[in-house]
């Protein structure tokens, strides 16, 4: 047996492999188009110009009061 057979044979499976590989790499991303959200502001509301940071304790609190509450009538008190 030739001595180059199996690293040209291991080369062919890896360009053979590559090409299925980058058919799935080439497709096209295109953004999701999203409305304006001041549009939809009632009369007379503003929209969020500046982020306030939320404490992590708060945060965690009330996804464990939301996770607590699941499957409850309490649920729809939460999110409403």
């Amino acid at each position: 047996m030739n001595p180059l057979f199996r690293p040209i044979l291991l080369l062919a499976a890896l360009v053979a492999s590559s090409l299925f590989a980058s058919a799935q790499e080439s497709r096209q991303l295109n953004r999701i188009a999203t409305p304006q959200a001041a549009s939809k502001l009632p009369p007379g509301a503003r929209a969020v110009t500046e982020l306030r940071p939320v404490a992590v304790a708060r945060v965690q609190g009330a996804v464990g009061e939301l996770a607590a509450s699941w499957n409850t009538p309490k649920l729809g008190a939460l999110l409403a």
